[in-house]
């Protein structure tokens, strides 16, 4: 008899996504220390009558050796059997007998012989591992929350921990040589045949969304047995688990901000901090899951951002001045990083997921409400609108803002002014009309419109006869009366000297 195993004679080197990967290729050779009974099939006796052998007795043992091989002592011609009782550890042994028979060759054959085959393969392998990943169930409180399910679609390596030698090839340490995907839950490397020795397995690819567990999961093959599968948990049976990748990003928000210059208008320049200013996030349906303020330095921080698609935009200003901004932007969270998109699809910043320090992916700014304040300018009997009308605009700490004069329509307007609280003010009248004392207050609140103001005049008086009730008319009475008695006495003087005169 001959006896043989399934042995890994070579090694074949394959290029995979993951790096080189060693397949064992197997081969049947001798195979020593497997041992065998030989029983009758039949009962033997021989001519004198005598009863060699009953049918099942063992009638021969034997061990093979280093060549595979069993030589039986000599046997009566008839049917037996050959059952493997024992097989060296690691090979999996076969319990069904094999039938033999042993048959008269002729008178010239002395001694009549058979050659039998006996094949034993290798133990497999049955590794796994439990598997499962962290899943976004709803957003709370600005952070999402997490539960655990079965994992699916992780790819996970086998490598070996040390190096190996395989016929004339040495495998390195920390070589590949087996990949499986996670399905349900479950990794596992199934019906795979290894030389004994020590191995590993880790994690290779977590997917999109999870962060790889870089953890490796050691064991040490040993054959002490002759089962088929060999049942290999790692991990004590526990389950390894998927952290969802989340990124950090954060944005620098600035204000616009006005400086007066005295009778010039404003000036403006984007320099303002923005603490106080709120954002929205939202998911991919535009639900949203968290809100963003900003700090005192100005700056917005999103934190537990989750790989996906979402959008930021801002729900309020820092201060009631300023113009909410309508942009919406896009954030294209991957395990790379953050890619910002503004609303026309144009690529605006970026934060890498490798990034050591804090860095600011992109600016936003607020501007300030403005508004244009117009002023018309009338005559208060008759409607008519007066140009010419030296007219200046004074903030709410009666500072001048802006001279200039009513055009030939009676209208001086000064646009660009910030919000806020305003004064007109006339500071020079046309010919003919009086100055105007009172201001006449306007507000900015609105981005974008007018503000529309009117303030009248009244004519200069003519000169003429005095009015009655007035204190400078009546002392021009007493003028007058004074004059009209001295006209009337020298008329009587006259008209006395002319009568004399006469005589």
């Amino acid at each position: 008899m001959t006896k043989t195993g399934a042995t890994p004679v070579a090694v074949e080197k394959v290029e995979t996504e993951y790096g080189d990967q060693y397949k064992f290729k197997y081969d049947y050779t001798a195979l020593a220390g497997a041992e065998f009974e030989f029983r009758a099939a039949e009962d033997f006796t021989t001519a004198d009558g005598t009863t060699r052998a009953h049918k099942g007795d063992v009638v021969a043992t034997g061990t093979t050796d280093a060549q595979g091989q069993i030589q039986t002592p000599e046997l009566y011609l008839g049917k037996y059997t050959a059952t493997e009782i024992s097989a060296p550890t690691g090979f999996i042994m076969n319990p069904d007998p094999i039938a033999f028979d042993l048959k008269y060759a002729g008178q010239a054959v002395t001694v009549t012989a058979t050659s039998l085959e006996a094949k034993n393969d290798f133990q497999q392998l049955d590794i796994t591992l439990n598997k499962q990943e962290e899943s976004i169930s709803g957003w709370k409180d600005n952070l999402p929350e997490i539960k655990n399910v079965a994992a699916n679609g992780q790819v996970f390596g086998l490598f070996t921990q040390g190096e190996t030698t395989i016929g004339d090839t040495v495998i390195p340490s920390e070589s590949l040589v087996a990949t499986t995907t996670v399905k349900d839950g479950k990794a596992e490397f199934g019906a795979i045949q290894l030389p004994e020795g020590y191995y590993y397995v880790k994690e290779l690819d977590a997917g999109e969304k999870h962060d790889l567990n870089t953890t490796m999961y050691g064991f040490h093959f040993h054959t002490t047995d002759n089962e088929k599968i060999k049942h290999i948990d790692l991990n004590d049976s526990k389950v390894i688990n998927n952290k969802l990748h989340e990124n950090e990003l954060s944005f620098k928000k600035i204000n616009e901000v006005a400086t007066l210059v005295s009778g010039k208008g404003y000036s403006y320049a984007i320099t303002g901090n923005a603490a106080g200013a709120i954002f929205e996030l939202l998911d991919a349906d535009k639900k949203v899951i968290q809100t963003i303020t900003v700090g005192k330095d100005s700056i917005g921080s999103i934190k537990h951002l989750p790989v996906g698609t979402f959008y930021l935009r801002e729900s309020k200003p820092s201060a009631t001045n300023l113009v909410l901004s309508k942009e919406t932007l896009k954030l294209v969270s991957t395990k790379d990083g953050v890619t910002v998109f503004d609303s026309k699809d144009k690529q605006i910043g970026e934060t890498k997921a490798d990034t050591k320090k804090p860095t600011i992916a992109f600016e936003l700014t607020n501007e300030l409400i403005k508004d244009t304040g117009e002023l018309t300018k009338t005559d208060v009997s008759t409607g008519k609108r007066l140009q010419n009308t030296s007219i200046r605009i004074l903030d709410e700490n009666g500072k001048t803002v802006v001279s200039g004069r009513t055009d030939k329509n009676g209208v001086f307007s000064f646009g660009n002014l910030p919000a806020g609280k305003y004064s007109f003010q006339e500071y020079d009248a046309p010919k003919g009309y009086e100055i105007s004392e009172a201001l006449v207050p306007f507000e900015i609140t609105k981005n974008g419109e007018i503000v529309k103001a009117v303030m009248t005049d009244k004519q200069t008086p003519k000169p003429g006869l005095p009015q009655t009730g007035n204190a400078t008319s009546g002392w021009l009475i007493v003028i007058g009366m004074v004059l009209l008695l001295g006209v009337l006495a020298a008329t009587v003087v006259i008209g006395g000297a002319k009568k004399k005169d006469g005589k």
